[in-house]
């Protein structure tokens, strides 16, 4: 089942490949928590790329943030070593976390005109498919927590590089810093 702005986070927890620990039903800070496929993907790669760069800027929010992909630790602990992104990444192959989260596998979204769109900008931006992991035809998500756990963004993507905009996870944590009611917050 989907989540939407203001309902509880999972009673969760997500463990990243470094060691850190987020309980997502009580995070205790703002934390920003994206699903993608896996880190063979060129998409996610990007998208790794694209998170990677905004990263001072969710610092500047005091806030964690965490990706989750389909990947298995060893797969993912390699990647992050070669990319050093600066957030925390979590191994989820059995896709657990995918469901507490609502997060959905397509074949009409992994067949969308913008999946086919989105791995050509990936294949122009160098990126290289590896090894395939997980369910292909799985669809990224983003989220925003409260630190009591609430939803303060949800973003499920419609196809495979439908990932929630940078801005709009900025722009929800801005709201979540300046005390602004999240439950009338719509996802682009």
């Amino acid at each position: 089942m989907r989540l939407r702005v203001s309902d509880r986070a999972p009673d969760v927890a997500l463990e990243g490949v470094d060691g850190g620990r987020l309980e997502c039903s009580r995070p205790g800070a703002p934390a920003v928590v994206l699903f993608t496929r896996y880190a063979g993907c060129p998409v996610c790669q990007l998208e790794v790329a694209r998170i990677a760069s905004a990263m001072p800027e969710f610092r500047a929010r005091s806030c964690g943030v965490w990706m989750v992909f389909q990947s298995t630790a060893e797969h993912l602990r390699a990647a992050m070593a070669e990319w050093k992104p600066g957030f925390a990444a979590v191994a989820d192959p059995t896709a657990h976390l995918y469901e507490a989260f609502g997060v959905e596998a397509s074949v009409a979204g992994y067949l969308a005109p913008g999946s086919l769109l989105a791995l050509v900008r990936a294949t122009m931006a160098g990126k290289r498919h590896g090894r395939f992991e997980g369910r292909e035809t799985q669809l990224p998500a983003g989220f925003v927590l409260d630190p009591t756990g609430r939803i303060a963004l949800a973003h499920y993507g419609r196809s495979v590089g439908d990932d929630a905009p940078v801005s709009a996870l900025l722009g929800a944590l801005d709201s979540l810093n300046n005390g602004a009611d999240q439950r009338v917050r719509p996802v682009p």
